[in-house]
């Protein structure tokens, strides 16, 4: 019996056909890799942004804040307070002494 051997053109041609389709599979499967890592990156990125935002929120309130105390505990501040206004004047002043502080 003789068997039928492909010819070297079938065989170029089955070659070729899984050559190509191993490489489409690879490009598939390295692209689906590409935008995942991308994606993951993206997302990183935006969160990263998120938190310098609320940074700098922060930073501004912290300010703020700070403003807000150092106007308050301002000299013109506290002479001008109706409350410091409405308190007795003092007749007899008293000073303590060194003296005063020594124990006997």
């Amino acid at each position: 019996m003789i068997r039928n051997k492909p010819t070297l053109k079938a065989e170029a041609q089955n070659a070729v056909s899984l050559l190509i389709k191993t490489l489409f599979f690879m490009i598939i499967g390295l692209s689906i890799s590409y935008i995942a890592i991308v994606n993951t990156s993206a997302e990183r990125n935006y969160a990263l942004e998120q938190e310098k935002l609320k940074n700098e929120d922060l930073k501004s309130d912290q300010i703020d804040l700070t403003t807000d105390i150092t106007k308050k505990t301002a000299f013109d501040e506290i002479k001008d307070n109706d409350k410091l206004k409405s308190m007795e004047e003092i007749k007899e002043k008293q000073y303590l002494r060194e003296e005063d502080n020594d124990i006997r």
